[in-house]
């Protein structure tokens, strides 16, 4: 988990996704697949995350985490950051890893004190030498869990708490629903094109170069929660390119008009979106 991400915008970003689900009154499609949580283990969905460090640092709350039914999983610091990793359960016990990626470098924040304008890609990996977490911990119902974060040496700097958001989570998905037009108005200005069949396209205007292509596929149709994988190509920034894999979510609102949500990573830097129908 990163550790010095500014937390901004990210308990009304929750607010805005519980109220806009539950008033379209969660439903959806039929499930085709099980939702997780039947033999104990933690139910996919969208959690709120708490994450308390062990250093001096202020704990972080409200955030907002997307967990897959395969174990996938993303915490969301606003725009400054993203930790993305995966989960296995084993009975009531958690294991797995996460990569951090942040906007500002974190080896010298003098050089950003106030961050550029964001254009989706985070692009410094890894905090204090951090490049990849391990995380351990427990199950404590089918909506809730806590584990812990640690560095290479088995040094734990991060506790994390998870609450699962009912009716954002329950709401059901699939590939129709979610294919559409997504726009997002915010730098960089790019319109990503799903279609009903899950495939997906954009193209990224010249100061970022990249071109999409990929596959966005729904593990759980009882579940608001898709996966995307897709490469970036003929990009201006060379790490931008490559494969990237990632999870996300889908915000219906008024007048039939609707938002796309993912976070991404391919190894080098992270990645987000939020378009809109």
């Amino acid at each position: 988990m990163s550790k010095r991400t500014s937390d901004i915008g990210l308990a009304t970003l929750m607010l805005f996704a519980g109220l806009a689900l539950s008033a379209c009154g969660g439903g959806g499609s039929s499930s085709s697949g099980s939702s997780g949580g039947d033999d104990g283990t933690l139910k996919p969905g969208l959690y709120n995350a708490k994450i308390e460090y062990t250093g001096d640092l202020p704990t972080q709350e409200g955030l907002t985490s997307y967990l897959s039914p395969t174990g996938k999983f993303a915490i969301v610091y606003g725009e400054l950051g993203v930790s993305i990793g995966e989960l296995s359960f084993d009975g009531t016990d958690i294991s797995g890893t996460s990569n951090d990626y942040r906007l500002t470098d974190p080896a010298d924040e003098s050089k950003n004190p106030k961050p550029p304008e964001p254009r989706g890609f985070l692009e410094f990996k890894g905090l204090q030498g951090i490049e990849e977490g391990s995380l351990a911990g427990t199950v404590n119902s089918q909506t809730s869990a806590t584990f812990t974060a640690s560095d290479a040496t088995g040094k734990v700097y991060a506790r994390v708490s998870l609450k699962r958001v009912e009716s954002v989570g329950d709401l059901g998905l699939s590939l129709e629903r979610v294919s559409g037009v997504f726009t997002q108005v915010d730098p960089p200005n790019v319109a990503l094109r799903v279609d009903d069949s899950g495939s997906m396209f954009a193209q990224y205007p010249k100061n970022i170069g990249c071109g999409l292509n990929g596959t966005l596929s729904v593990p759980d149709s009882s579940i608001n929660i898709f996966e995307i994988t897709y490469t970036m190509e003929s990009c201006e920034n060379e790490n931008h390119e490559g494969a990237y894999s990632g999870v996300g979510f889908l915000v219906p609102a008024g007048n039939q008009s609707k938002t796309l949500i993912f976070t991404a990573h391919n190894g080098k830097v992270g990645m987000q979106f939020e378009g809109t129908e």
